[in-house]
């Protein structure tokens, strides 16, 4: 069995996990002009972008610097409310904790760096910055980078039951990251269409975050149990149709929520309770989407569903995504804010990725 024990987040609408998740739910926006960033404007010519930075916490770092940045407010949140409390010995606890990094793909188009970065070497270097910043800081041999875009939580959650095998390890830290404020990462959206413009409403808003998930593999003190999770892959060409993008995608999303649903209960299960969606704005995402829920009408009691969407105030961030949602469901569970026995966090990368965590009341 595989239980959150604990979480933590930044975003741009909270400094921490609680004012940010209910910030989400109260659907709290905060935008801002993005003044290193601009694109054409019918109006202007050139205006600056709109985004969802974490201003006054990140402003002038990018990449590794902003991950750093973040993941520092996470990770220190869980040191405080669910490490400290418990143990006497922060050192010993976390030698016998395993870490996992939820990252985007910096090997793929938006990033272009070189393949052989993005590799465990890769969260060493994260992860000895990150202890230069904390007051007990996550010391540990055991960690790995995930650097799958937004299926970075889920194919990062299906490692932690293998990972809780081990004897010398008794939880796993997951911190998902991700920043849009760079300049690779604004031209790749630009130039893809997905991004937000004075000249159409169809894309996403940058944004940033971090999310840090603790796993542990005994219930006590634990907030959710983690029933299943399943990430299903399959080349998609961008180049093809739209309408032949859609529908893989969707089928591809159709059959991760299926897998997830069967592997916990059983093939005649019908689902109704809280879906936390990655959903960024960008139009052809809604599409797919759409397209899922008729996929899913005899499997998803969509009258007795309520969809979560945080995208709509954090804007696209892509890799924290997952850790993000997973931090919400945890919350409800231990504040009782919803009714609802299970929940499923989806995720979709258009590159062809598509995951399901389903999560229940410990």
């Amino acid at each position: 069995m595989v239980y959150i024990a604990g979480y933590g987040a930044i975003t741009n609408v909270g400094i921490d996990a609680v004012s940010s998740i209910l910030s989400i739910r109260a659907g709290i926006q905060r935008h801002a002009e993005l003044k290193d960033f601009t694109a054409f404007d019918p109006d202007d010519l050139e205006a600056p972008l709109i985004g969802c930075p974490v201003s006054g916490i990140t402003d002038g770092f990018q990449f590794t610097g902003a991950w750093i940045r973040l993941s520092v407010f996470a990770v220190n949140e869980i040191a405080r409310k669910w490490v400290l409390p418990h143990t006497a010995e922060p050192a010993a606890y976390w030698q016998r904790t395993a870490l996992l990094w939820a990252l985007p793909n910096v090997a793929g188009m938006r990033h272009e760096w070189p393949a052989d970065i993005a590799d465990d070497h890769l969260g060493k270097c994260l992860n000895a910055i990150l202890c230069e910043h904390l007051d007990h800081p996550p010391r540990t041999r055991n960690q790995w980078v995930v650097p799958t875009d937004h299926a970075a939580a889920a194919d990062a959650t299906a490692r932690v039951s293998a990972l809780l095998q081990n004897d010398d390890i008794d939880r796993v830290l997951v911190v998902a990251v991700d920043s849009y404020f760079d300049r690779k990462s604004i031209d790749y959206a630009l130039g893809s269409g997905m991004i937000r413009t004075g000249e159409g409403n169809d894309g996403y808003l940058p944004g940033e975050a971090a999310a840090a998930v603790l796993f542990a593999k005994q219930a006590d003190a634990s907030l959710a149990r983690v029933r299943a999770c399943a990430v299903e892959r399959e080349q998609v060409d961008p180049e093809q149709d739209r309408h032949l993008v859609i529908t893989a995608l969707a089928r591809l999303w159709e059959k991760a929520v299926v897998k997830a649903l069967t592997e916990a209960y059983d093939t005649d299960f019908v689902f109704t309770g809280d879906i936390y969606l990655d959903a960024n704005g960008w139009m052809l995402r809604n599409e797919v989407w759409g397209e899922v829920m008729v996929l899913l009408a005899e499997r998803v009691d969509w009258d007795r569903t309520n969809v979560i969407v945080a995208g709509e105030s954090v804007g696209e961030i892509g890799a924290a995504f997952g850790g993000l949602n997973l931090a919400m469901v945890a919350w409800s569970y231990e504040n009782q804010a919803t009714d609802a026995e299970a929940a499923l966090v989806l995720s979709l990368d258009e590159d062809g990725a598509a995951s399901a965590i389903l999560v229940t009341r410990a």
